[in-house]
């Protein structure tokens, strides 16, 4: 027998097809288990940006009093604005408003920004003298405050790497947070 081991052309071209068909799928996976990475490193940041933003807005919400007549939280602005009147440490006179200190939070659209003013209210009448606004949070796409009949108020943040209309992608992924806060008294009566 003059018969000689080896391959056929037509079965080494199936082997290098089938090998690079394994190599194909391998590198599928690796690129979409590198882009999901990514995505969650990138949605980590933008939630450790904003989330203590969130925490020291219920914070100041929590501190909050008021009375029916003169409520502690006041959100304006179709929603983008919230005041809130704190129970500060030194004595308060519960009957008068007048002295006790005030803070704002306001999203601003066109900057895509929060910013928190404070105003001391030390003065009695003529109160707020607002202090210059601090941006505590940058690269906020959407925010809005809403208070249930309940007294709860919920904040809801949507926060991107960057928020200026350039499209939601894996390298800008957009990152909701949502709390709902009861304040420490909606009634003094």
């Amino acid at each position: 027998m003059n018969k000689k081991a080896g391959f056929t052309l037509i079965e080494l071209l199936i082997a290098i097809g089938l090998v690079g068909m394994i190599i194909l799928a391998i590198t599928a996976i690796d690129v979409a288990s590198r882009r999901f990475l990514n995505t969650t490193n990138y949605e980590a940041q933008v939630q450790s940006e904003a989330s203590p933003v969130v925490g020291r807005i219920v914070k100041d919400i929590s501190m909050a009093y008021g009375q029916s007549a003169n409520p502690g939280i006041s959100i304006t602005n179709t929603n983008r604005r919230i005041t809130i009147r704190r129970l500060d440490d030194s004595p308060s006179t519960y009957d008068n408003f007048d002295d006790d200190p005030l803070v704002r939070y306001t999203y601003n659209i066109g900057q895509n920004d929060i910013a928190r003013e404070a105003s001391p209210c030390s003065g009695g009448a003529g109160c707020p003298s607002w202090g210059t606004a601090e941006t505590i949070a940058r690269n906020i796409e959407a925010c809005a405050f809403t208070q249930g009949a309940d007294s709860i108020v919920t904040i809801d943040i949507t926060a991107r790497r960057i928020a200026d209309g350039s499209p939601v992608t894996f390298e800008n992924p957009r990152v909701i947070l949502e709390t709902s806060v009861f304040p420490r008294s909606s009634s003094l009566n």
